[in-house]
């Protein structure tokens, strides 16, 4: 229940990468599918579960999450999502952070959200960059298309 520097998150993910001879981004989804489906079943399911009853109501309230994470982790620096239905089974979903290269654990994160749904997803992303006139992160401003099957 305490935040820690992203550089430990990178190193192991670089140790992880060496050992298992795999790419640093598979090792971060996998770990993101791993981290939603672990917490749900140990201490977090109540929290996860207040956010949304459907896949579209739970990423439409990402932030309100993060909120009351925050309300517990105050140096916590939560990305901010926002979402748009493209259809009954698409959402977008705009992922932005300060935080550089965390992009790939967000994927995983979402493949684990449509398994605790029961949904079989497909993960679609395409860049672009923000209209704010500052200079954009690696992995600032990633849309990250939500396909739900």
């Amino acid at each position: 229940m305490q935040s820690y520097p992203d550089e430990l998150t990178y190193d192991l993910v670089g140790a992880a990468s060496e050992v298992l001879e795999l790419e640093p981004a598979a090792i971060l989804e996998a770990f993101g599918e791993y981290w939603i489906l672990y917490t749900a079943e140990e201490g977090y399911g109540e929290m996860l579960a207040l956010s949304g009853s459907t896949l579209a109501e739970f990423l439409g309230n990402l932030n309100l999450l993060h909120e009351r994470i925050t309300n517990i982790m105050p140096q916590l620096k939560p990305p901010k999502f926002s979402t748009k239905e493209i259809s009954e089974n698409q959402v977008e979903l705009t992922y932005e952070s300060d935080r550089d290269g965390l992009t790939s654990m967000v994927v995983g994160l979402l493949r684990g959200l449509g398994k605790r749904f029961g949904k079989n997803c497909e993960i679609n992303q395409t860049e672009f960059r923000a209209d704010s006139g500052k200079d954009v992160l690696m992995f600032l401003g990633k849309k990250i298309n939500f396909i739900i099957e």
